[in-house]
């Protein structure tokens, strides 16, 4: 009888032990499930906002850029001279706001790094927290009327009450057109006196062939309006100040002598094409056209596939 009790006492005590143990992993799988589950809601909201913030980084890093390129169009205009390395000039004023330490009004609070502070709260506000690393930033241009720019940096995401954290090696690029932004040529050899936007040509064609009429040269001329041109310096140069230098991207524009005349300045006996007439170290051979003014010449440098006299279409009105 008491053997039986010992074995009746022995398997409710087994049987317990099973209850228990089943108990305890049943609930402990569910508590799993229950935090995998809340860490995979967690990182899928997270992978959201990254989807949503690269769109705004791209935003930001357009607006920096194209503050940036007015920025140091600025110190052209404040120091009356030439950035001498448009590539590392345009880093320091993309991240820090100023050009050589001096702090610039037009990229002021709009620098990428006060633009990634503004992430940052936003990010905070809903318990994420952000880390921008190995940040740099390239410009360069690969089309005459364009400048592209690339940030590349390491993007940190990690939610505040630790539930995920990873890293993710990012590069955004942009385009900032040079439409309408200052000529640095015009500012820097006319003393500010005369200044010019970059604007494209907006003449169908230069001269009329049928009966030689120039008025449409002339319009392009008063305007000094700027045709792509691939053995011109390109806006990086020019802002540079290597008028001498060609470029597959580079622009050019005719000048309007009478402009710098009215100023003071006495008129060159030189082909009108900009970087040419205000270089003074080229002279290249000229000719007058028929129906321009006497100040008004044209020198008959080619890109490789025109000459200057072809792409003006007067290449049979010289005098």
């Amino acid at each position: 009888m008491v053997k039986k009790k010992a074995v009746f006492f022995t398997v409710t005590a087994l049987m317990m032990m099973a209850v228990f143990l089943f108990s305890f992993f049943v609930y402990h799988e569910y508590r799993m499930r229950n935090r995998a589950l809340v860490i995979e809601t967690r990182v899928s909201s997270i992978d959201n906002f990254i989807d949503d913030i690269k769109v705004d980084i791209e935003r930001g890093v357009y607006i920096s850029s194209f503050r940036s390129v007015l920025a140091l169009i600025e110190s052209i205009t404040i120091n009356q001279s030439y950035i001498d390395n448009v590539s590392q000039k345009f880093n320091e004023v993309f991240f820090n706001g100023t050009v050589d330490g001096d702090e610039l009004a037009l990229i002021r609070n709009n620098t990428f790094l006060d633009w990634e502070s503004k992430v940052k709260d936003e990010a905070a506000k809903v318990d994420i927290e952000l880390y921008f690393n190995n940040k740099s930033v390239e410009i360069w241009q690969d089309d005459p009327w364009n400048l592209g720019v690339k940030l590349s940096f390491t993007l940190g995401i990690g939610d505040l009450k630790s539930t995920a954290f990873w890293t993710k090696d990012m590069e955004i690029e942009t385009k900032v057109s040079i439409l309408n932004f200052e000529d640095p040529i015009y500012r820097i050899e006319t003393n500010g006196l005369v200044l010019n936007a970059i604007r494209k040509k907006n003449v169908s064609f230069f001269v009329n062939q049928s009966n030689n009429n120039v008025d449409k040269l002339k319009t392009h001329n008063n305007g000094s309006y700027y045709i792509a041109w691939s053995d011109a310096p390109s806006f990086l140069k020019r802002m540079e100040g290597r008028m001498d230098e060609s470029d597959e991207n580079g622009i050019e524009s005719l000048v309007d002598v009478q402009k710098l005349v009215d100023q003071g300045f006495s008129a060159k006996n030189k082909s009108v094409v900009d970087y040419t007439y205000f270089d003074n170290s080229s002279d290249p051979i000229h000719y007058k056209i028929q129906g321009m003014q006497s100040w008004f010449g044209l020198d008959n440098l080619s890109n490789g596939s025109m000459t200057h006299l072809e792409v003006y279409e007067v290449e049979n009105i010289t005098t």
